[in-house]
């Protein structure tokens, strides 16, 4: 299986915290998600009390 380690320097917190967020921004980028798609007959749906 693929998993990815790095290397993060944390002798300055905001560096690192940048660095953390590029590599997620990135893996969640990557992932390339989607919104699922509606039904055609989402109008009929209800909703029991």
């Amino acid at each position: 299986e693929y998993a990815p380690w790095y290397v993060i320097p944390a002798d300055s917190k905001t560096n690192r915290n940048l660095l953390i967020s590029k590599l997620l921004l990135n893996t969640l980028k990557n992932l390339k998600l989607k919104y699922p798609a509606v039904p055609s007959d989402y109008k009929s749906i209800t909703i029991a009390d």
